[in-house]
């Protein structure tokens, strides 16, 4: 085996660095650009793909572990499909998929293209998450005569 200079190893890590900097500059212009665009209108999402089963299939989607590119698909899917009453369901599906912490970024990618599109969206998220991360409620003293 080959060994490599300390030097080396540690440009080569500066450099890796620097990829993933560019690539994380780069997604955030996406969403930026993504979370700029209006909302379409109520014809717009009326032409839109509203059936139960493609539907269904983005909600099965959301509510499993995924990467970067499988958000990519899933955006593009909710892009060409109507979910307009279907959003509680994929709130529910994002909050209860088994999250890592490497799913962050795909899940914020999959829920600033719904904010995008509905309006909705956001506040049950939002809600949604505070709930998950609240202290557990402590019982309350009970008091005995």
């Amino acid at each position: 085996a080959e060994v490599v200079p300390a030097a080396a190893a540690a440009a080569a890590a500066k450099e890796k660095e620097r990829a993933e900097a560019r690539r994380l500059l780069e997604l955030r212009a996406k969403l930026r650009a993504v979370a700029s665009q209006s909302r379409p209108t109520n014809d717009e999402l009326k032409s839109l793909d509203a059936s139960i089963k493609k539907n269904a299939a983005i909600v099965k989607k959301l509510s499993a572990s995924f990467s970067e590119e499988a958000a990519q698909t899933i955006v593009s899917d909710i892009g060409k499909t109507n979910q307009g009453k279907y959003v509680s369901e994929c709130v529910q599906a994002l909050l209860d998929a088994p999250l890592k912490p490497k799913d962050a970024l795909p899940i914020v990618i999959v829920a600033v293209a719904m904010h995008a599109r509905y309006a909705e969206f956001l506040s049950s998220f939002v809600d949604g998450m505070a709930a998950l991360t609240a202290p557990p409620a402590t019982p309350s003293a009970v008091v005995i005569k």
